[in-house]
């Protein structure tokens, strides 16, 4: 349900009509103007102009009639004309708007450009902002005016832009509002860019094109030869073997063929097909790709050289079609001497980068090196994809300071001639300011010139109402911080506790969302949401700083650490931790870190909650959840999963299928026990381990064990046999271990089976 603001604000936007104006619709008044548009002429034009008539009534409460372009409206009626117009200059997204001496205004735009046009109007003279695709900011307005002399010509500075913040993500009516063309497949926005293989995609195809699981049995000479072994998990290709070349060829050529002669148009409008290296190093270093990388002197060598032969192939029967590939991790240095086909386009990316400060005055290495990359790729490349970072992977929720660097860096890419970019948010509402860098982004990706402070300000007055102040006075702070790229890089996934915040960060912040929560207090429930999400943020980040690096553990198996608790500073942390369970657990969606360490993460937080002062009377036992166990998960795993489950002790379990043993369950134990030095522990663990029939006695099904990384063994290490599974949730003891302070690992290592895992229990031993 979308949400409508209204504020006394019109002073703010200049919506005040003069007295030249042309007044397109007075609230209170009949209406003096049409919107006179060729419906029938494409779903884009009826779209554009039903959005018009919706958001002007809306604004002023007047419903324009939408009339035939060719008629006005009787003479009493002047028009403000929708024109699907082909204009070189203005190209699909661009649009002009244009007061005409009797009256009328034009809105003329290409196939996306006239719905740009439409917006503009309604944002730069009705003060409309759509800051989320359910919170909508509307003036108070009696009027909706233009300048008598309105003349404009606007084109976006990106021919692609794509944000796939919470927001954007899978909305595409929204996407459309912000003037974004990756998410809005759909005619009626007058589909996307010309887009990428909806197979394929734009990045780590090369497991489609030439599949592990159909290929490797038979061919393992497909697949890159590292260390002296043809790669079955994890593989790349090896790009030489000329097999692969016609697998790989006979693959894309299919997916052309496959959407020229799809009935849905925007699929026939497909122009780019993914053939780039899968998400991992690991590039063949066969002698034959060896050689080529070698005069290359970079692994981009083979992947352009194997780009370059498809491309050519392609052009004989598909001249319209470009082939996108990757220049990331291994490939991201240009090759010294092959110049990619002019139906080649290169995405680069810039994950191992540092997001504090600009790209161009960036003192940390790895951003020096990008920079150097994107301007020589810029010298051979027709076609340049940018692939940016904009939030916190590892802690998404933590304060994330590079709204000024975003700005800057967007600048930079549009001067360093890209034409796509993409800015990767995350597709969480717990995630850092994720609405306000979506809202700017956008706005920046349509015209980086623009500062982006009196973005944010507008954003910040709309979106957070009275709290605007103090939010505004946090995200300075938070900008402000001192920050060393070149010691502490602000990457794409940085830890909570790696980030450098300063105490009086904490201290300052934590006071001015106190403030914030006040002064929203008994106001409109969606501001009041939005400002609960920005304290979560940092309530969060201070819950997980305890619970992920103090002296508490969420498995105290030790008398010390017990003992040394502040139970003062415990109990405060354990408050904020049940406000943040509280938020999670009434949005599921929501994220703290990747898919990879979500679940574990959230553990900690759901762990402090729950707990109580440790008791020092009696044997300490501590029991280790299976929340804090981690997993392979890349590529995505489809044997483990967290589960449900009523029989395990808390409502939940670890899911492992059958798998023939590719995955291994691990959990660092120093970063979630604390054990006591000299103390020996007995540990045992709570599984459900199925005995599938025909299975001898002594099969070992699995194995569990807790590892020393100083003497590389393990401390103890115990296997569960078939004949020990009854299908049903039982304790398997490991046996004990003396606890010598060093590196301890429980790992748990399935080989042909199907199990749970509910607990581990660790249990002092007198």
């Amino acid at each position: 349900m979308r949400s409508a603001v209204f504020l006394s604000v019109a002073a703010l936007f200049g919506l005040f009509a003069r007295g030249d104006d042309l007044v397109l619709a007075e609230r209170g008044r009949p209406a003096t103007y049409v919107i006179a548009a060729e419906t029938n002429k494409g779903e884009n034009i009826a779209y554009a102009a039903q959005e018009l008539q919706h958001w002007i009534g809306q604004l002023v409460g007047t419903r324009l009639a939408i009339v035939p372009e060719t008629t006005r409206g009787g003479e009493s009626h002047k028009a403000i004309r929708l024109c699907a117009v082909q204009d070189a200059d203005l190209g699909d997204d661009g649009f002009a708007l244009k007061a005409e001496p009797n009256g009328d205004v034009r809105v003329m735009g290409g196939r996306r450009g006239l719905l740009y046009g439409v917006y503009e109007l309604l944002e730069r003279f009705g003060g409309i902002m759509w800051l989320a695709p359910d919170f909508t900011h509307l003036p108070k307005v009696d009027r909706l005016a233009v300048p008598a002399d309105l003349m404009d010509r606007q084109k976006p500075a990106f021919p692609a832009r794509h944000h796939d913040t919470f927001n954007c993500w899978g909305r595409p009516e929204y996407a459309a509002r912000c003037r974004l063309n990756e998410s809005t497949a759909h005619m009626r926005f007058g589909s996307w860019f010309p887009p990428h293989d909806r197979v394929l995609g734009k990045c780590h195809t090369f497991h489609k094109l030439v599949p592990p699981e159909t290929y490797y049995a038979t061919h393992p000479e497909y697949y890159s030869l590292v260390k002296g072994k043809r790669l079955k998990v994890q593989p790349q290709l090896c790009l030489t073997n000329p097999d692969v070349f016609r697998i790989a060829l006979s693959n894309v050529l299919a997916r052309i063929a496959a959407n020229k002669s799809d009935p849905q148009e925007w699929r026939r409008l497909t122009k780019y097909y993914g053939v780039s290296q899968d998400d991992w190093n690991n590039y063949c270093e066969c002698p034959n790709c060896a050689a080529i990388d070698t005069r290359e002197e970079s692994h981009a060598g083979c992947v352009i050289w194997f780009l370059n032969k498809l491309a050519a192939e392609v052009e004989k029967t598909h001249p319209d079609v470009m082939l996108s590939t990757l220049a990331y991790m291994y490939s991201r240095k240009p090759p010294k001497y092959l110049r990619p086909r002019h139906n080649v386009a290169i995405c680069l990316c810039t994950i191992e980068c540092d997001f504090s400060k600009p790209m161009t005055v960036n003192r940390y290495q790895e951003n020096i090196d990008f920079k150097a990359n994107v301007l020589k790729w810029r010298e051979m490349a027709k076609d340049l994809f940018l692939w940016d970072y904009a939030a916190n992977w590892r802690a998404t929720p933590t304060p994330y300071p590079n709204l000024s660097a975003m700005a800057e860096n967007i600048r930079f890419y549009r001067d360093a001639g890209a034409q796509h970019l993409f800015e990767e948010g995350i597709s969480s509402p717990s995630a850092s300011f994720t609405d306000l860098k979506g809202w700017v982004g956008a706005k920046l990706m349509w015209n980086p010139d623009q500062p982006h402070e009196p973005l944010v300000t507008r954003f910040c007055q709309a979106y957070y109402g009275k709290a605007a102040p103090q939010v505004l006075a946090f995200i300075r702070l938070m900008e402000a911080q001192p920050i060393d790229e070149t010691k502490t890089p602000i990457t794409y996934a940085v830890p909570v506790d790696k980030m450098p915040f300063t105490a009086e960060f904490y201290e300052k912040g934590t006071e001015l969302w106190r403030q914030a929560e006040i002064a929203v207090a008994g106001e409109d429930p969606k501001i009041v949401e939005h400002v609960a999400w920005g304290k979560f943020g940092l309530d969060y980040t201070r819950a997980a700083l305890f619970a992920q690096t103090g002296t508490w553990r969420p498995v105290i198996a030790s008398r010390q650490a017990a003992a040394k608790l502040d139970r003062k500073q415990f109990l405060e942390m354990r408050d904020l931790a049940r406000a943040c369970r509280a938020r999670l657990n009434a949005h599921p969606e929501a994220m703290v870190s990747s898919r990879l360490n979500d679940a574990r993460l959230k553990g900690y937080i759901h762990a402090l909650a729950q707990s109580e002062l440790p008791s020092l009377e009696g044997p300490l036992a501590a029991v280790l959840q299976d929340w804090a166990l981690s997993y392979s998960d890349h590529p995505r795993s489809t044997t483990i999963f967290r589960v449900d489950d009523k029989e395990a002790t808390d409502g939940r379990a670890l899911s492992v299928t059958k798998d023939g043993g590719d995955w291994k369950i691990t959990c660092h134990l120093a970063q979630t026990v604390a054990f006591d030095v000299g103390t020996t522990y007995r540990v045992r663990a709570r599984l459900k381990v199925k005995r599938e029939s025909g299975a001898k006695p002594k099969v070992g099904l699995l194995a569990l064990g807790i590892f020393d990384r100083t003497t590389r063994k393990d401390v103890v290490r115990a296997p569960v046999f078939a004949e020990k599974a009854t299908g049903e949730y039982a304790w398997y003891d490991l046996g004990s271990f003396a606890h010598e302070g060093h590196e301890l690992i429980l790992h748990i290592d399935p080989r042909d089976a199907v199990f749970s895992v509910d607990c581990v229990e660790f249990a002092e031993e007198k």
